[in-house]
Order: C-alpha cells, then sequence, then structure tokens
C-alpha cells in the first residue's frame, strides 16, 4: 500500500513561517517583560482607614514626582472645606456626646454647621457666614473642653490645622498649599498607584482603602510585590473604628 506525500503550497508555507515569526515575537515580548519586571520594585501600601497611608503617597508624589500642578491642587479645594466643617460637625457631635455646653450665642453656628451637612453642601466655598461661625465656635470654651476628649469620637488630625486657616481658605480665589493636601483627609477607594525612579531603579506604590468595605480589593495586590508597608496611625492608639464604633484595633 502506497504512501501519498503532498506538499505545502506557496500561500500553507508563508502562512506557516508567518505564525512561526509571530510565536517568536511573542516569546521575545513576554521574555523583555519579564526582565523589566524584575526591575521594578512593588510596594503595597495597607493599614486600617485613617491610618496614613493616603498621605505617605502624596509625600512620595511630592518628593519624587515634583508635587502637584496649580490645576491639581485647585481641584483640591473641595477636600479642604469639607474637611474643615465636618471637622467642625464632629466636634459638636462629640460635644453633644459628652454634655458640654455652648455659649448660647454660638447655638446659630450650629445649627448652621448642621443644616449645611444635612443638605450636603459641605463640599461648598466656605463663605463669610461660614468662616465667621467656625472662628466663633473653636473659640468657645465649650467646644476647646470638647477637643480635648477627642479621643471619645472620630476627629480628623487635621481639624485644628483648618480652623487656624480658615481665613486664607475661605478666600474667594483660594488655592491649596502642598501643606493643605497633605493635611485632607478624603477616604481611598479602589486602589491608588504611583510610579516613581530612584537610583535608577524603579518603584510602583499602590495604596489601597483601608475600611472593611475596601478590603476585598486588596488581593490581587499582592501579586508579585516585594514589600508590605503597613501604616498605622499612633495617634490613634486609644481610638475605635469609625465603621464600629466600639472595635479598638482591626
Amino acid at each position: 500500500m502506497g504512501v501519498c506525500a503532498s506538499t505545502l503550497s506557496d500561500e500553507e508555507k508563508s502562512v506557516i513561517k508567518h505564525q512561526e515569526f509571530m510565536n517568536r515575537q511573542i516569546e521575545e515580548n513576554i521574555k523583555k517583560e519579564a526582565e523589566i519586571e524584575t526591575t521594578i520594585i512593588k510596594l503595597l501600601l495597607l493599614g486600617p482607614g485613617e491610618s496614613g497611608k493616603s498621605t505617605v503617597l502624596k509625600q512620595m508624589r511630592i518628593i519624587h514626582n515634583n508635587g502637584f500642578t496649580e490645576a491639581e491642587r485647585a481641584a483640591r479645594r473641595e477636600a479642604v472645606w469639607n474637611n474643615t466643617i465636618q471637622s467642625m460637625h464632629m466636634l459638636i457631635a462629640g460635644l453633644e456626646r459628652v454634655a458640654y455646653q455652648i455659649f448660647e450665642k454660638n447655638q446659630i453656628h450650629v445649627e448652621l454647621i448642621k443644616k449645611t451637612v444635612a443638605d450636603k453642601l459641605d463640599w461648598e466655598p466656605i463663605g463669610e457666614e461660614m468662616a465667621h461661625a467656625i472662628k466663633c465656635l473653636w473659640d468657645d470654651k465649650g467646644i476647646k473642653a470638647a477637643y480635648e476628649r477627642r479621643s471619645e469620637f472620630q476627629l480628623n488630625d487635621s481639624a485644628v490645622y483648618f480652623f487656624e486657616s480658615i481665613d486664607r481658605t475661605s478666600e474667594e480665589h483660594y488655592i491649596p498649599t502642598v501643606q493643605d493636601i497633605l493635611m485632607t483627609r478624603v477616604a481611598t477607594s479602589g486602589v491608588q498607584e504611583i510610579r516613581y525612579t530612584y537610583k535608577n531603579i524603579e518603584f510602583r506604590l499602590f495604596d489601597v482603602g483601608g475600611q472593611k468595605s475596601e478590603r476585598r480589593k486588596w488581593i490581587h495586590c499582592f501579586d508579585n510585590v516585594d514589600a508590605l508597608l503597613f501604616v498605622v496611625a499612633i495617634s490613634e492608639y486609644d481610638q475605635t473604628m469609625r465603621e464600629d464604633g466600639t472595635t479598638v484595633g482591626d
């Protein structure tokens, strides 16, 4: 019984050669990517909510990536206004929790703060009326007494900084400074990343949300990570978690 051997047509040979070429290209690209990957140091920031992970990320950006442009700084005004108003709102809630009293004349300012937060207007520019209210409340002995017991309730570490900067941050053409940006607190959602080079070594630094609802998003960030940086706020050693108000550590 004979065996018939068929020869490949020129077109088929061309297709095979092209496939072989593409395979080699893919293999070379994979090899190059692997080589590049080995020169990149991956760092993952972890820690509970409000521990300062995002502040570390911002610091690295300022040090290694030329910081923030004026447009980027301007875009963070809302966070400054929000942090200022929310901090006073937290103090008012803390005042009521510890049963302290404020001067009767300042009650109108308390109502303004509460209404602004309830109406979700705490991201709006701080006008003269709001600036005056915050200054009057911060001068109130009851508010100052509540501040001394701030470990019993959630209060931003930057509260005093923004209260004492109210004249500047309420100006019509206010642009946040680098220090303002570092002091702002905005909860991280999802995964944030910056890339920078130091001594010819490329770094990728990842920041992930620290709140419990964000932790399911961490897992894929652990792939091929070279180091973990776990951040803890030493100022919050005696505070409970914002999520449940009872847990001291998690």
